[in-house]
């Protein structure tokens, strides 16, 4: 089962607290390691960040977490592949 994070702001926030927590679940042997993604909103456009290895280990999670970015509207998972192959 996937796990989810949302969050909209009337001002732009961070994500550096909940991000970390939310990855440090596809950590461990019985966990959400079949992937994760992120998807905010950077002015009119919006980010999309996803990758098919563990969110524990990322450098992404880490980039997102050290550069403070700041969004509004973000979507945000961890993923258990229940079929078929991680991509």
């Amino acid at each position: 089962m996937c796990e989810l994070l949302g969050m909209s702001s009337n001002r732009p926030s961070t994500l550096n607290l909940s991000i970390s927590t939310l990855a440090s679940h596809g950590a461990g042997a019985v966990s959400l390691r079949d992937g994760w993604g992120v998807a905010y909103s950077e002015g009119p456009d919006v980010r999309l960040i996803k990758e098919s290895d563990p969110a524990s280990d990322s450098d992404w999670i880490r980039f997102i977490r050290d550069h403070c970015l700041r969004s509004n509207i973000v979507i945000a998972h961890v993923r258990t592949a229940t079929m078929g192959a991680r991509v």
